[in-house]
């Protein structure tokens, strides 16, 4: 009794009195994992939705909830400066940016704190499988069905097909799809990505630098447009927000382009451009080994499907939703299925093989 009273007074004695404390993920790591229960995913709903971090407090998680509810708070301070620059602005189309990036943005951290909130506290505190969502270097070919339904525009049924090589650090993916029927419409374009940053090769953390070309046709309307755009795509792994986030990620594109239309007999040109703001925010995770999904709001109105329309004092066309989604099927195959949200709604079911 006495040696061990001993030892335990010389390693009180010899240790350093101004140790740091170990970084926050280190400690974090010492606990052990808490499962995901039904009562604090309730908890993330309510009272969750208006006190963001709920369901990890009830899960045993207080520091990833009072991060949770720090992230709502930057959200809700970011969106009412935007409101208030738009509002101050008169909504001028030329200060567009300075209103509708604040304003994209909060929205998009109030959505992570609590879509976070409500998974991490389903899924409890293990993290997520690490994310397969970015595909290896190499060559692969995507084809498949590519519909459009409950729309204005009178096709439907239509087929796509991409070809996607990544290099080390580069993308390039030209891409095509085709509606034969009724007014008929075809569309093309090349996406070029350049990889900025990516701290860490086994998470999604990732910074590009994108620019992408398109043009669509409706000849029965004898109408086309091009678009260009540039605009830089960050994903962030969340795992600095909570321990059960880790893997899971958020996504922002910002940038600028112009769309120029035209009709038969009168070709589009740059001076008929319309400036046009890239901004998308979103959130993915992969819930099962194989299979990964991302939720993002576009914020684009001219696209197919075309923007939801906001029907009340604030009537007016807001963005697109759109779920993407990856689940590969072995070694080489991928399925890729998508869902856009707008004026109507536009499926996408693609099965992607790697070429080499």
């Amino acid at each position: 009794m006495s040696a061990a009273v001993l030892s335990l007074a010389l390693t009180v004695l010899t240790a350093a009195p101004d140790a740091p404390p170990a970084p926050v993920e280190e400690r974090l790591e010492l606990l052990p994992p808490t499962p995901g229960s039904p009562l604090a995913a309730g908890a993330a709903v309510l009272p969750g939705l208006l006190l963001h971090g709920s369901g990890h407090f009830v899960l045993g998680e207080p520091e990833a909830a009072r991060n949770l509810l720090a992230t709502q708070g930057i959200g809700v301070a970011s969106f009412v400066a935007g409101f208030a620059l738009l509002a101050g602005t008169g909504a001028a189309n030329q200060l567009a940016p300075l209103y509708v990036i604040p304003t994209i943005g909060g929205l998009g951290a109030i959505s992570v704190s609590w879509l976070g909130d409500l998974a991490g506290s389903i899924h409890g505190s293990e993290g997520w499988p690490a994310s397969g969502w970015r595909p290896e270097a190499g060559l692969s070919l995507s084809a498949g069905y590519d519909g459009l339904f409950a729309s204005k525009l009178d096709f439907q049924h239509g087929m796509s097909l991409r070809l996607d090589w990544r290099g080390e650090r580069l993308r390039l993916s030209p891409w095509g799809s085709w509606h034969p029927q009724g007014s008929s419409h075809a569309a093309a374009g090349v996406l070029l990505a350049l990889q900025l940053a990516r701290p860490r090769p086994e998470t999604v953390t990732a910074l590009d630098l994108i620019l992408g070309v398109a043009h669509q046709r409706f000849p029965g309307d004898d109408f086309h447009v091009t678009t260009g755009e540039v605009y830089l795509e960050g994903r962030a792994d969340l795992g600095f927000i909570a321990r059960s986030l880790r893997n899971a990620w958020a996504l922002a594109r910002v940038g600028w382009g112009i769309d120029a239309y035209g009709y038969e007999g009168a070709d589009a040109t740059i001076s008929d451009g319309l400036p046009l703001l890239v901004i998308s925010i979103g959130m993915g995770l992969q819930p099962f080994e194989r299979a990964g999904f991302e939720l993002v709001y576009r914020h684009r109105k001219n696209e197919l499907p075309g923007g939801m329309m906001l029907s009340s004092g604030l009537a007016g066309f807001i963005g697109m939703l759109q779920l993407d989604g990856r689940i590969a099927l072995a070694d080489g195959w991928a399925l890729l299925p998508s869902v856009r949200l707008g004026t109507g709604v536009r499926t996408t079911l693609a099965v992607e093989a790697r070429l080499w």
